[in-house]
This record gives C-alpha cells, structure tokens and sequence, in this order.
C-alpha cells in the first residue's frame, strides 16, 4: 500500500508599494519633519523618528498626492502641536455634497473607504473645535454663539460634522419663515420706516430703521402690503395658549400698552424748545425735510450672519416713486454715500440701536432684539465677570460668546404698577434732553420701584421660537430652551454689574469684529447714528463744541482715548434733513466708536435692579404668527454657570459630540446616509 503525502507551503510575496502612495507618504513625512524642526527651535525633538512614521502611516491615507499640493499647509496649534492639513476634496464646495462627507468620514477616521463618520473624533485630535473654527473664519479670535455652546442640544454630531466640512451653514425653509416671524415681532415693539442710500451708481437702496419719536415727523415710504404687513397688523388679536388662561399675544400680565397705542410723550416740544434755546436750531417740524433732492458726497469709508443690516435694493417702479416723493411732499430720508459696505458691515448702527431700544425698555416696558455677549476665560474656564488687576482682557484667554434677546419686558405682580411707574417716568423725562440726564432720571425712579425682597417691576427675558405645529416640543427640548434664555439672563448680571467692566468688553468686542474704536466716525455713520438713536444728537453738538461727557464709572473715558490729528474732523450733512446742519464745520473732539460704547455700557447698567428669576419660551406658529404656547422657568445661576462649562468643553476639545436621540431628526440631516447614528437608532448597530 503505497500512501501519498500532500506538502502545504507558504509562499511569502513582497508587494512593492505603488510610487504614487511612497511619493505621498515621502512628502508628507518631509512636511512633518519640517514642522516638528521649527517647532523644537534647537530643543530636543518633541517626536522621534519612529512616532513620525507611525503617525504618518495612520494619517496618510487620508489624502492623495495631488490633493497635498493644494490642501491648507500644515500649521500649528495653540498647544505648539502639530496637524496635518483638510484636504482639498472637502473644502471644495464645487464638490458634490456626498463626495465631500466620504472624504470627511476618511479624514475623521484616518483611514481610507469608512463605511460611517465617527462618532468619536474631537478628543483625540490636536485641534479643537474652536481651533477649526478659526480656521474657517479666518480668524485667530473667532466668537461663538449661545445656540453653539448650548449643551447636548439638538444634535452636535451634526454641528461638528458641518464645522469640520467647512463650518457653512445652509438656511433652511423652516430657518427664513422663523426670520420673517421675528421680523413682525419686532417691528410690532419698534415701528420702522425706510431711509434711502443713494448710491454713485445712481440705483438706491433702503434700509429699514426703527421709527423713533424725533425733532421731526417722519412717514414711511409708499411699500405694497404684503402679506407679512397683514399678518403684523392682525398680531394683536392672536390668542396665546399658556395652560387654562387665555391672553393676547401683545398682553403680558400687568405690562405695557403697545407704543402704538401709548399716549405720546411730549419730552419732544421740551427737547425741541431747549435745542432752539441753547443751540439757535431751527423749528422744522412742519418741512421735516428739504424738498431738495440734491446731498452732498460722502467721503469713502462685519460680520455675517445677524450682524449685517437688512439692505434691499429698489426696482425702477419703486424708485420712480420714491423720486416723486422726494420732490413733492420730501417725507424719505436720504443719504449720498460713495460706498454702501460702509454702513452694512459697521456695528455702529447696531450699538446705537440697543441703546435706544434700552431706553425704549423703560418708556414702555418692552424692549427687542438686544445685543448682549459675554467673555469665556479659557485659563480659568469660566465666564470672565471682572478685570483682571493687572492684566486686562487678554486676547488670547479670552473667547467671546454673543447673543441677541429676542424680548425683554418689565411686569408687576402688582396691578397697574408698572403704568404708575411710567406716568412717574414720563414726568422725570421731560425735564432730561441728553443721556446723562436720560440715565439719572431713569436710576433715580429705579430705587423708588425695586427691592430685593419684594420688587414692585421685575425683568422677564424670554425667547420666540417658531413651529410649524401646536404641540409643545418634548420636555429635553424645552429644558435646552429654559437653557438658552437662562444664558441670556446670566450675561445681563454680568454686563449690568460694572460699567467699567462693560465698557472694556465691548471694546473688546469691537475689536475683535476689526472696528476701529478711537478713529473719527465717517460721516456716513455719524448720521446714520443719529436717525437710529436721536439721543446721540446732544452728544455730537458737545463733542462739536469741546464740552464734556459724563462717563462716570470708565476708567479711561472715550475721549482720552480719542486718537489726535493735526486736521481737525470736519462734518458735512449729507442728508437731506436740516437737523444736521447744527454739526456742521470742525469739531473740538471727534465722534468715535467708543463714545457710543460708553453709552451703551451705562444703560446696560441700569437693568440690574430689575434682573429676576423669571424666564420665559413662546412658541409661535411658524405659518400664522399665531402664539402656540409659554413656557415659564426660573433661573438658576450656577446650573447655567455649570452647562456653560459643559458646552466649552466640547469646543475646547475636552469631551465627544451627543447625538440626537430622536429618529425623525435624522430624516433631515445632510450625513444621514454616511452617520450611523440611524443605524443605531433603528437597531442595525
């Protein structure tokens, strides 16, 4: 019997690496050395040459060779570490949008084909996601907002995932119904009307500006009626849900009648009659305005988002009516400008805006629309509530967070309190005809109407949110709301504690958005200013005259700041409103930025006796305007303290995305085919 014996062998090939993968490996090693060499400066290396090639294995695969030679060039982080550079594939928005989250999902994996986007990606990479931020924006101080650093809200895979593929953020349907609600909302509280740029080009613009009471009568231009004007003048007969009681949604307990409907003050004729007085101007209030359409020349002169004024351009039909009426009855403002971005991207319109809608808080007990911020400490990893002696805000430990309060009212348990305090108010105003005596008046009746233990008027803040359905979203969602209004409450104690604290944040602020603080006003601005807030008048005829400016509280008022020059500021009225003629010629001091600065950290600092533990969420329908629901909280400052943390700590790095636990969210989000949160959710994974 013969046996046959089959022999296994193991035959060993040696694949060759194919050129194009050595060359890249090759680059991306050289590029890494050159990094780790500049960044040691002649210490002893930070990597060895081995941790170099393993990082550079596991890192490679990410990006071709001729995706290298276009990517961003490798930098470094904050810690001095190194990273390696986006490739080009996800940044290019030309892409389809699938192919740019696969090469996302390689990137954030650092390996090549991955059938899902990680879940976990933040803390074991050298750059934050505020350092990515930066990045996008161009920008080595970027802002963050209340929304981005609410805690385990919504989804923040989804948010992380959109930063990393290029921090772009599209407006969706949903997004410009709730801009257009807002909208309504706000122009309830604050009537506006149109003011005309005129372009070199020839073709104008409108801008809309709140419509305040002034030294003249002005009228809005002819618009047609849209459907969202029908909807504001039907606001005040919507009925508000807010559990067994009904109410209207322009009735807050015990709060104000709508400016609209209030009597009007007459601190108007006593200003008008004190301007005449002391500063020899002219009754105009029957002209309002020349009929002459010609304006004077201007000489030449931020940032995204909510911070640029709402500007539309004028069809020919509507142009040719707004000539007619420029001529005939002169009733639209208008201003001659060489270039329009001078006004769209400035933050003086907006500071000069607060100011007056603060102001407007205490005349009839509503306010909307405020600007508020407040200062991370990234050493101390805290909110910076002080300055630091010896230091000052320091840029690089300090990270600004912005807001915008859609509502603040003042209201009572008391019946018919807070209109006592307003006759009482009102009687006090009209003997103030600048902000200094504005601002006394209003803290002088302050002390009369609040008390720690039991307020007569207290503050409420609250926030719209706009749904295209009438229940009530879960109880996460409404906790996370509470939240963001409880954010928004803590930076007023905050802001309203210290005037000179204020100021010096705001500066910082500004400087951070690239404003120059200390340089002359274009006169552009100067008169945009004062149509937005008409208060500023007194103080540019005093800045004219060299007479001084009460900032009490400001360790270095504006005008020592104020930067000098041997040609002194000249202001020409361009407008075509004779108001402004008062101005006109040289100026002992300039007007600047931090003048107005000044102003807003004082009237900040006049809510602090009325801050409160009461919160407020509306739910308004997104198609109707209708107020579904209230929701009401109390605040709570070291929980908020607390979830502030938890927020930057996804921002700094320091903790993994949540995701969302709802599986309907899913259905919207532009990575749900590449996520495997769906999957988990549906009991795939």
């Amino acid at each position: 019997m013969v046996t046959f014996y089959r022999c296994m062998h193991t035959l060993k090939v040696r694949i060759p690496i194919p050129r194009d993968l050595q060359e890249r490996k090759l680059a991306e090693l050289k590029l890494f050395k050159e990094v780790r060499d500049k960044t040691v400066e002649g210490k002893s290396a930070k990597y060895s040459d081995e941790e170099v090639h393993f990082r550079i294995s596991k890192l490679g695969s990410s990006s071709s060779a001729k995706q290298e030679k276009g990517s961003q060039p490798i930098g470094l982080s904050e810690s001095g570490k190194s990273f390696l550079p986006v490739p080009r594939s996800i940044q290019n928005f030309r892409n389809p949008l699938n192919v740019r989250i696969d090469a996302l999902a390689d990137y954030l994996a650092c390996r090549k084909n991955t059938r899902h986007l990680p879940s976990k990606f933040i803390t074991s990479r050298k750059l934050t996601p505020y350092d990515e931020l930066c990045q996008v924006e161009d920008n080595s101080i970027a802002r963050l907002s209340v929304t981005k650093i609410l805690p385990h809200a919504y989804c923040e895979l989804k948010d992380m995932y959109q930063l990393y593929l290029g921090g772009i953020r599209v407006q969706t349907r949903a997004m410009k119904d709730g801009k257009k609600i807002h909208q309504v909302l706000e122009e309830s509280i604050h009537p506006q009307i149109d003011l005309c740029l005129e372009t070199l080009s020839g073709e104008d613009e409108i801008v809309r500006i709140d419509k305040s009471t002034n030294l003249y009568e002005l009228k809005p231009a002819k618009e047609t009626r849209t459907e969202m004007d029908k909807m504001a003048a039907e606001m005040g007969k919507l009925q508000v849900q807010s559990g067994d009681e009904d109410t209207t949604l322009h009735k807050e307990p015990l709060t104000m009648k709508d400016p609209l409907q209030s009597e009007q003050l007459d601190t108007e004729e006593k200003r008008m009659k004190y301007l005449k007085e002391n500063y020899n101007i002219e009754d105009t209030t029957s002209d309002g305005v020349e009929k002459s359409k010609e304006a004077v020349v201007l000489d030449d002169g931020q940032e995204a988002e909510e911070d640029q004024i709402q500007v539309r351009p004028m069809d020919l039909e509507e142009t040719a009516e707004i000539d007619v009426k420029k001529e005939t009855n002169g009733e639209l403002i208008v201003i001659k400008l060489n270039d329009i971005e001078l006004i769209a991207k400035s933050q003086v319109h907006k500071i000069a805006q607060t100011i007056r809608r603060l102001i407007n808080l205490f005349e009839f007990g509503k306010g909307r629309e405020i600007l508020v911020h407040a200062l991370y400490d990234r050493k101390r990893e805290k909110l910076l509530t002080e300055i630091p002696a010896g230091e000052g805000i320091i840029p690089e430990d300090c990270i600004i967070i912005s807001g915008i309060i859609d509502d603040l009212h003042l209201t009572s348990n008391h019946e018919d309190a807070f209109r006592a305090f307003q006759r009482e108010l009102q009687y006090e105003l009209k003997k103030a005809f600048d902000f200094e005596e504005t601002f006394r008046a209003i803290r002088n009746k302050t002390k009369q109407w609040t008390d720690a233990d039991d307020p007569m008027l207290y503050l409420v803040v609250n926030d719209d949110k706009s749904r295209s359905d009438k229940r009530k979203p879960s109880p996460r969602y409404q906790k996370t709301q509470l939240l963001q209004v409880g954010m928004y409450r803590k930076f007023l104690g905050i802001l309203s504690k210290d005037v000179n604290f204020t100021y010096e944040s705001w500066r910082y602020n500004m400087e951070c958005r690239m404003e120059s603080l200390d340089l002359p006003l274009d006169n552009t601005l100067v008169s945009f200013s004062y149509f937005v807030n008409h208060f500023l008048l007194n103080d540019y005829i005093k800045l004219k005259r060299g007479e001084p400016l009460e900032f009490t509280g400001i360790s270095r008022p504006p005008l020592q700041t104020a930067e000098r020059f041997a040609k002194p500021y000249t202001f020409i009225n361009t407008t075509n409103v004779k108001e402004l003629d008062i101005l006109e010629g040289e100026w002992v001091h300039p007007p600047t930025l931090a003048h107005i600065l000044g102003r807003l950290a004082q009237a900040q600092c006049l809510l602090n006796d009325f801050l409160s533990d009461r919160l407020q969420v509306t739910y308004v329908s997104r198609s109707t305007g209708e107020c579904l629901n209230v929701i009401s909280g109390k605040y709570d400052g070291d929980y908020v303290s607390e979830q502030i943390g938890e927020g930057m700590d996804l921002w700094m790095g320091k903790r993994e995305p949540s995701a969302t636990n709802y599986e309907q969210a899913c259905n919207y989000c532009d990575f749900k085919n590449k996520c495997e949160i769906p999957d988990r959710l549906k009991g795939l994974l």
